[in-house]
């Protein structure tokens, strides 16, 4: 908006707010229509059962901006998933809040979590993660859109995912 630069790309969340105010070019990740709360060795409960308890979440998340929204709950903003688990595991939050394929992930490694995934307000859905470009820009969205499409139909996106993102 200020024309310092012109795209964004940083794992960068597309939600319907965002896609208000710029372009966003899907190139990565699951859509995110639900969100999963994960707890160490305890019995799952709905975040409506967690009134007045802390749940910690991911620094710079759109779940650190939806869990500011709940009346109620106290987040714990903290920096890596790892953190998050050893807040839950030592009693410091009583639950984390995460997106459902990291907590599946999180269980493979922690045998001793327990998750409930519940689904989000439509208005909080997140689509995967995009390239932002200013909205009157239509000829460089149209010009990444075909590179996006030509990297996608090589397989090497699908590779790369392999690679980084679902590491066992």
């Amino acid at each position: 908006q200020q024309e310092k630069c012109d795209i964004l790309m940083a794992g960068m969340s597309i939600t319907p707010s965002r896609q208000k105010e710029i372009i966003l070019l899907p190139y990565q990740g699951e859509a995110t229509q639900s969100y999963a709360l994960i707890y160490w060795k305890r019995k799952p409960v709905a975040m409506r059962d967690l009134s007045g308890k802390t749940i910690a979440v991911m620094s710079g998340t759109w779940m650190e901006d939806y869990l500011k929204t709940e009346k109620n709950i106290i987040p714990k903003v903290l920096e890596s998933n790892s953190e998050l688990v050893m807040d839950i595991q030592y009693g410091k939050s009583d639950a984390a809040f995460v997106e459902p394929y990291i907590a599946r992930d999180i269980i493979t490694k922690h045998p001793e979590i327990r998750m409930i995934e519940l689904p989000l307000p439509k208005s909080a859905w997140v689509l995967g993660n995009g390239i932002g470009i200013k909205k009157s820009n239509i000829k460089l969205a149209q010009e990444i859109q075909t590179a996006l499409d030509n990297i996608k139909k090589s397989g090497l996106t699908l590779e790369l995912e392999k690679k980084w993102l679902h590491k066992k």
